[in-house]
This record gives C-alpha cells, structure tokens and sequence, in this order.
C-alpha cells in the first residue's frame, strides 16, 4: 500500500489530505477503509493485492489506438471515463496530453503533462513532452506577433540543386587552374628544379672566343653578354650541358654569381665562360676562379675560355689551359709560389686586349704577381723576365704561350 498526496479537485474531502491509494485501481481510498469501494480489493492483505486490472489496460490501450487513428474525440471519452475511475493515473493523464498535442491544442496539452507530473514529478518523459509543446506555444506565439504588426517573415535562404552544381564546378575548375600554373598537371611527376638561375642570351652561340691575331680588337658586331640574375627564360632551349655545367659552377664557385653564360664545345670538350664584372673589380682574378671550377667539375675539358663583360662591353679575354691549371696544383709549385695568387696570372694565356710595349721597350706588368706578356710579329707572346725570375726553379718554356692554330 502506498500513500499519496491527494487533491482537491479530485473529490478527496477537504479534512482529509492523506489518503490511501488502491493498488490495483489506483483509487484514492479513506484510511479508515479496508476493502476499496472500486474493485473490492482487501486493503489489509498486501500480498495479494494485482497491481493493475486487466480493464484498466484494455481502456488505455483503446485509447491509443483511437488517438493513432485521429478519432480524437472517441480517445478523449475513454481516457475520461478511466479517470472517473482512476483519478491518479498517470498514464491516463499523459495519454490526455498526447491526443490534445496530436490536435494542436498546446495549452490543454501542457495542463494534462503538468498533471501528469505532479503525480510522478520523476517522469522524464512526461517532462521532455511538457518541454516541447511550451516550445511549440512560443514558436507559434512569435509568429502571430510578426503577423499583428505586419513585418515580413524572415526565412533562412534555400540554396537549391542547381545552385550546389554550379559552386561545386567552381571550385573544380579553380582546383584545376591552380594546378596547371603550379605544375601539378601536364608535367612530369619529378620535375628538375633549377635553384640557381641560369643567365644567357639569345646569342649566346655567336659568342666565342677569337682564334686569330691576340691583337685584334672585337669587331663592332659582337653582341655583348649581360647579366640578368632573375630572369632565366633566356636560356631556354640551350643544350643540357651547357645549363648543367652553369649549375655546378655557379653553386660550387666562390664568384659564381658573376657568371652569364656557358658554352661547350661538342668537338673539342672546351668551354668558354661569359661573367660580368663591376668596375672596380679584378676581372682576371673573378675569371681565373671561374676556370678554375670549370676543369675541376668537366674533366674532358682541356681549355676553359673566359671572357668579361663590364658595363654592357666585352672588356677582356683569356685561354685557361689545363696543364697550367694542374702545375698549380702540386705542392712543388704551391711551395715556390710568392704569394697565394701567384696562380692567377700564371694560368692565364692569350690574354686580350694585350698590353703594348713602352718607349724603352720594356712589357708593363698587369698585376703585381701575374706574368706580363706582349706579342711579337708572329703572333707569339713573351713573359716579363721579373716573373721567370720569380720562379727560378720553373723551366722557361711554361712562361711561354701556344701559338695560334690559325690566324683570322
């Protein structure tokens, strides 16, 4: 047996607030009674009390039933004639709120939940359902205020099917012409990166060394090489191994970035480098460093060409041969040498323009260190004697250049 608190308005009398509830009928019962008034049932014996009449359920369930069928007003008279009988049944009070919900009565609805929890305040459901339709009665109460005053209806924008299409394709095609201008597409999966930029000209295969008499100046048709160190498109379409050798040079050379332009020989293996130089720099000195790179990294080149350009204009020239490079260096020569750059104009040979004899006959020197050389008739040139005698112990042939192949 359990007790209640009982209502009021449920018939219980006023003097009277606690009373017992039948188990089986859920009928408020006076505690003076024993026996239930409703269905007879022995109050005093527990035990064998049901817990709920066969009747009570089938009425429930017809009700639902009616309710599922929208014959509301048949469901409402069955959940009331269960009342009538069992006043404290939740059940019933929920299944009330369910059919006027159903109807889209909100009000009487949310009265039947709170009924129906005040019966069993631990109902989640009873309360989740109470929860929703005062929801609902808000949401309908926003809308007839914005129909009262007469504003327009603010709607969340619909993004149709087309629509969808057409952004999709969008975003596609920007996908795709990322890709193309960034070399995802239509290139190969690993392309060569050039991280050093390759400098050349047009011309660059009418540039070469002159072969003739070391005294003729550059006819006025040659094209002077000049450097531009952010644009490499220039050198598009020139061999492979003139670009791979302007690579190793330009990043293993201490004065790499002076260089233009590399050009190989085909037939003879030699190359002939092209570096611009400031005014104020040592032009023989940048050249004989970049040759010097050049026969370390092509070991099939046996002369490197160096020419220098300064300010738009081909300003000097020389042959590097490689026997002269090798003499250098040994450690015999390193330790005769004067001083660290003794090198430089040793290697240097067939140098333009020539320096030109003084009035007492005697070859100015270029460079404190560096063996001056002047050209006789035939075409052959000599060694300043201050140099062969700084180098006592170095035979006197090496001082002197090769001769010409051919003249112009």
């Amino acid at each position: 047996m359990k007790l209640s608190v009982d209502k009021a308005d449920l018939g219980v009398p006023a003097g009277d607030r606690r009373v017992r509830v039948c188990e089986r009928c859920e009928a408020n019962i006076s505690q003076e009674l024993w026996t239930c008034p409703e269905c007879g049932a022995n109050l005093s014996d527990t035990n064998g009390v049901e817990t709920m009449s066969t009747s009570f359920d089938s009425e429930l369930a017809r009700a639902n039933l009616l309710r599922m069928r929208a014959e509301f007003r048949q469901a409402e008279d069955v959940c009331l004639r269960v009342l009538k009988r069992f006043p404290n049944s939740v059940a019933a009070h929920t299944l009330l709120g369910d059919i006027y919900s159903d109807q889209g009565l909100l009000e009487q609805s949310a009265q039947w939940y709170e009924l129906a929890l005040d019966l069993d305040p631990t109902s989640s459901s009873d309360r989740q359902k109470l929860d929703d339709v005062r929801e609902q009665m808000k949401e309908r109460d926003h809308i007839s205020s914005i129909e009262q005053l007469g504003l327009p209806e603010v709607k969340a924008p619909e993004i149709s099917k087309y629509g969808i299409a057409t952004v999709i394709g969008l975003i596609i095609l920007l996908s795709i012409v990322y890709a193309v201008r960034h070399g995802k597409i239509g290139g190969s999966s690993n392309p060569t990166v050039i991280t050093t930029p390759i400098r050349a000209t047009p011309d660059m295969n009418a540039a070469v060394a002159p072969t003739g008499n070391t005294n003729a100046k550059p006819s006025d048709s040659t094209t002077p090489v000049t450097s531009n160190n952010d644009d490499a498109s220039a050198t598009i379409g020139a061999p492979s191994e003139d670009r791979n050798l302007f690579q190793l040079i330009a990043q293993k050379s201490t004065v790499g970035t002076h260089l233009v332009s590399v050009l190989v020989d085909p037939r003879t293996r030699n190359a002939t480098l092209t570096y611009t130089c400031a005014p104020d720099e040592d032009e023989r000195k940048i050249g004989a460093l970049l040759a010097k790179t050049a026969l370390e990294q092509s070991a099939e080149s046996t002369m490197v060409t160096i020419r220098s350009t300064k300010s738009d204009r081909l300003t000097y020239m020389a042959d590097v041969p490689r026997t002269r490079f090798s003499e250098t260096q040994t450690a015999d020569w390193q330790q005769k040498a004067t001083s660290p750059d003794a090198w430089i104009p040793y290697i240097l040979t067939n140098e333009w323009p020539t320096k030109a004899p003084t009035d007492s006959g005697t070859t100015p020197a270029t460079d404190s260190t560096a063996p001056a050389t002047a050209t006789s008739g035939t075409g052959d040139t000599t060694t300043n004697s201050a140099t062969v005698d700084a180098f006592p112990d170095v035979p006197e042939n090496h001082w002197a250049t090769e001769k010409k192949g051919s003249k112009d």
